[in-house]
């Protein structure tokens, strides 16, 4: 009876405990590992309205990115190619991007909604822009 009493309340806590408001209950995958490879754009939401909501992302801008695990990234963006380095907060809820140069001056701060193995939402911390990636 103990043990089943145990269970239950660790079944509970699994269940509970999401870290991501989008993502799943428990991955086995790392943060780090869920979050690198390359990653296409396939929707943006500006204030909950969808933008392009014809799937013509090509005027938006960042429209690949490639996460790697050493902390760089390249992005495609309408202008080019841009690269710089990335890192996760401490609780991994919040990802920044920081270019060496180029179109973003400064970093790009992200609230990460889901973060799953083959895809990704993540917000901006400034503005309510969402956007969701695939693998």
């Amino acid at each position: 009876m103990k043990n089943l009493i145990l269970i239950c309340t660790i079944f509970t806590l699994f269940i509970g405990c999401k870290k991501y408001p989008e993502g799943p209950n428990i991955s086995l995958k790392t943060a780090k590992s869920r979050i690198t490879g390359e990653w296409t754009l396939k929707r943006v939401t500006v204030v909950g309205i969808e933008q392009y909501p014809n799937g013509n992302l090509s005027s938006w801008g960042v429209i690949k990115m490639d996460i790697k695990s050493d902390g760089s990234f390249d992005r495609s963006l309408k202008s080019g190619i841009e690269g710089g380095t990335w890192e996760f907060s401490d609780n991994k809820t919040i990802i920044t991007f920081e270019p060496c140069c180029g179109w973003y001056a400064s970093g790009t701060i992200y609230n990460i909604n889901e973060l799953r193995n083959k895809s990704m939402q993540l917000k901006c911390k400034d503005i309510d822009y969402i956007f969701y990636y695939e693998q």
